[in-house]
């Protein structure tokens, strides 16, 4: 049934496509989900295709949704243009032969979950999706001089080897969660197999994590065996890195708990890891605002 708050702007006619979703908010640490969607978009050659309605999923006064508030242009007293954040859908057509990408970007909504993941499943439905793939990020006591740790999530066991075959860790977690894994479990229920990837960022990284970006990037393009040009997302993974070591080596406090993270990384199990040292990370943080200024 089609829903009353999918807006449709065209229907394209998508050839074994796959999906590729990536929300911000909670689950957007480093900005890794988003900013790689934005990549992506840039490379593929996407046309906007539909969108959701945002009424009915966000709370406007809530603290910290000023982001998510309407966009309004005014010039001389006249309004010359209104938007709404909300989420959108793109689609790129592919080569013959090729699989054709559906690109799913927007904010995780506040509320209605239910009815958001439903409007999502029944365009994957109706487009007989082939692979859907979700981005997340998490903020994690790990080094920045070591392999984005990169975890995953699957919605059925079937799909445990396909992604243990590109090097994703099939992750153990209990807590709070993201609309993406509610999204798993309501299309479970559909038998509709979803793949979700975790990039775990330090969390003295506290702008856009492009080492994490180009690290998910890569295993996204094996997973989905993506033809994209990563060499810019590479340059910028590169010079993130440098930035970080200056302004990392300009204190011998900082360089040692940078060893400290790096020895119990290696002790195998990333999960027990101990607690942060919030302290020396904001530390870090300020050192590397400076260096950016």
């Amino acid at each position: 049934m089609e829903s009353e708050n999918l807006i449709w702007h065209e229907k394209p006619v998508p050839s074994k496509p796959f999906l590729i979703l990536a929300l911000s908010g909670w689950g957007n640490a480093g900005e890794v989900p988003s900013s790689v969607l934005w990549y992506l978009l840039s490379r593929f050659e996407s046309v906007l295709f539909a969108e959701i309605k945002p009424d009915k999923f966000y709370i406007y006064q809530s603290a910290g949704s000023e982001n998510k508030r309407p966009v309004v242009n005014i010039e001389n007293g006249l309004i010359q243009s209104y938007s709404m954040v909300t989420t959108n859908f793109w689609y790129h057509k592919a080569e013959p032969g090729e699989h054709d990408i559906i690109f799913v970007q927007g904010p995780e909504p506040e509320h209605g979950w239910s009815e958001y993941s439903e409007i999502i499943l029944n365009l994957i439905q109706e487009y007989q999706v082939e692979k859907i793939v979700t981005l997340g990020g998490a903020f994690d006591a790990i080094p920045h001089t070591v392999s984005t740790r990169i975890t995953g999530v699957v919605s059925h066991s079937d799909l445990k080897a396909e992604v243990e075959e590109q090097g994703i860790e099939l992750v153990s977690y209990k807590g709070p969660t993201s609309i993406n894994t509610f999204l798993m479990v309501e299309a479970a229920k559909k038998d509709i197999p979803v793949i979700s990837l975790w990039a775990h960022t330090p969390h003295y990284i506290q702008v856009t994590n492009f080492i994490a970006c180009y690290d998910i990037m890569l295993k996204l393009s094996g997973l989905l065996g993506l033809k994209i040009d990563l060499e810019i997302a590479k340059k910028d993974s590169e010079y993130l890195a440098n930035q970080i070591n200056e302004a990392i080596e300009k204190k011998p406090e900082l360089q040692g708990y940078l060893k400290t993270l790096e020895s119990e990384y290696h002790k195998g199990n990333p999960d027990n890891q101990r607690s942060i040292n919030k302290n020396i990370v904001k530390e870090i943080e300020d050192l590397f605002r400076d260096s950016q200024t």
